[in-house]
């Protein structure tokens, strides 16, 4: 891949960091870009080794560990904080990821490994 190709990345991860607590789809990235989602889906699993919109879902998951260990809001709140439609999809996910469900890692105060997935 080009030094534009990379750029373009570059910039699609600035607007997803930027964006976590806001919705956000293919669509939106693809258009702010000036590509279309296909060749930016394309371009992006090329350069990350993941789809996009898997990369936004990990990165909203990762960060929203903050809320778990520095406040007290609900997982409900959290998880729409972090734009996922239903509580449930956001225990399930945050499972998946970590290998254990939100309320259990706050309790716990666990230290888990954050990877680029």
């Amino acid at each position: 891949m080009g030094n534009a190709s990379r750029a373009l990345i570059e910039e699609a991860v600035n607007m997803i960091e930027s964006s976590l607590k806001e919705p956000l789809t293919l669509d939106d990235v693809s258009g702010r870009l000036h590509l279309s989602k296909y060749h930016l889906h394309r371009l992006f699993r090329s350069l990350t080794g993941q789809p996009l919109m898997s990369y936004v879902r990990g990165r909203r998951l990762s960060s929203s560990i903050t809320e778990l260990l520095e406040t007290d809001l609900k997982i409900i709140d959290i998880a729409e904080e972090y734009q996922f439609e239903y509580e449930q999809s956001y225990q399930r996910a945050f499972k998946r990821r970590f290998g254990l469900p939100p309320t259990e890692f706050r309790r716990k105060r666990m230290e888990i490994s954050i990877d680029q997935r």
